[in-house]
């Protein structure tokens, strides 16, 4: 387990969140914008960040705010 969080390429971020039942939603975000839908203890909870591409890497400090939006520990989330 990583002490800190670590950038990711955005489809790797996608699939990490897809294990905690957190999606992409498909109609939310205008452009370059991606918006994250999820359940966190019963309620909707959602999270916006800017990706133009697949490829494109999201800061660490992104990750960080995603993980605690969703509630998801880090050993959880770089468990690979």
């Amino acid at each position: 387990m990583p002490n800190q969080d670590r950038p990711l390429r955005f489809r790797e971020l996608v699939t990490k969140l897809k294990r905690f039942g957190i999606v992409e939603h498909p109609q939310k975000g205008k452009g370059s914008i991606k918006k994250f839908i999820g359940v966190v203890e019963g309620r909707k909870q959602g999270y916006s960040i800017h990706a133009h591409s697949e490829n494109d890497e999201i800061d660490r400090h992104y990750l960080r705010a995603i993980r605690d939006r969703f509630k998801i520990p880090a050993d959880a989330f770089y468990d690979d």
